[in-house]
């Protein structure tokens, strides 16, 4: 099994646990994991070999060009750095002989074997899950696409390497951001999309059970029926892959993602075990507080949804 992953020091602790808990259920597997950087300080390069002595495991440090990047744009506000494109790179980094690979986000943590997903037998160029926005319309306005055809997340990706390297896919990626660089809000998700919209694999949700799966809004919010969201729901209630994608995570204060705790049984097993979120004074903070005060007084709703109550409530 072929895993590739992207961190920089400051993510690195997020990604160890993330490997942790990969190495954990997959121990019948022979797994090499591709590490993308720009580049580590020595410390944090110790940290992963700490991980491939515990493990028995092959965790290669590739080493990025950023400048290779230069055309890809980052946003203010944005969770996220230059190393989010270094996906796009993958059939140049990684040898010609290997045909397909798993990439996975750093903010996701792994509960059981991946080995099913490995096998799927995979003709088109990307296998993915829908995102919980996909119902949504703004995406496609946005890339001038048919919502037809749906709208994937990138942080768990099956790529088939030998289509990208004989399409020249990273070409086309380039030539789209030059051509319409005022469709890209979500960094290389959205070019993904855009480039590869009629042409990729659905997976079922437990393989990316995306945050927005998890809110009470979504269920209000989607014009799904009932019979869907339940199995939407089945889906999250015991993922395989769970994919912390918003912007307050469970290292941070004040999250209440329903499979928190997942996060912090891996970061037990890593250097970083007695490590705790605290609180600072922020704007994102404070909303925090505000809105737990307004569910407490019932002026809000929930932010998500209760995975143990099985009724209809909900949605």
């Amino acid at each position: 099994m072929i895993i590739a992953c992207a961190t920089d020091d400051n993510f690195i602790q997020h990604c160890s646990v993330m490997l942790t808990s990969l190495f954990e259920n997959n121990k019948k597997e022979d797994i090499v994991v591709y590490l993308l950087t720009e580049g580590l300080k020595e410390i944090s390069q110790r940290y992963i070999k700490n991980i491939e002595l515990i493990y028995k495991c092959k965790i290669q440090i590739c080493n990025i060009n950023i400048a290779l990047l230069n055309d890809f744009p980052l946003f203010p506000g944005d969770h996220v750095s230059i190393v989010t494109y270094f996906r796009l790179l993958l059939p140049d980094i990684i040898d010609n002989k290997i045909s397909k690979i798993l990439y996975l986000d750093s903010d996701i943590i792994i509960t059981g074997s991946l080995k099913p997903l490995w096998d799927i037998k995979l003709t088109a160029p990307i296998a993915a899950v829908p995102e919980s926005t996909s119902y949504q319309p703004e995406n496609y306005k946005r890339l001038q696409y048919d919502s037809k055809y749906s709208y994937f997340n990138a942080g768990v990706i099956l790529i088939n390497l030998e289509y990208w390297r004989s399409h020249q896919l990273i070409d086309r990626f380039r030539d789209y951001l030059i051509k319409y660089p005022e469709r890209v809000r979500w960094h290389d998700q959205d070019i993904l999309n855009a480039v590869l919209h009629n042409n990729w694999l659905r997976l079922p949700i437990r393989w990316n059970a995306l945050e927005g799966y998890f809110h009470t809004s979504f269920y209000r919010n989607t014009k799904l029926n009932k019979k869907n969201k339940i199995e939407i729901i089945n889906e999250i209630t015991n993922p395989i892959i769970v994919h912390y994608c918003a912007k307050n995570k469970p290292w941070c204060w004040g999250n209440n993602h329903p499979l928190k705790n997942l996060y912090f049984t891996y970061l037990e097993k890593t250097e970083w075990k007695y490590y705790n979120p605290k609180l600072t004074i922020s704007k994102d903070n404070i909303k925090i507080i505000i809105r737990n005060i307004l569910v407490l007084l019932r002026i809000k709703k929930t932010l998500f949804i209760n995975i143990q109550q099985k009724d209809n409530n909900q949605i």
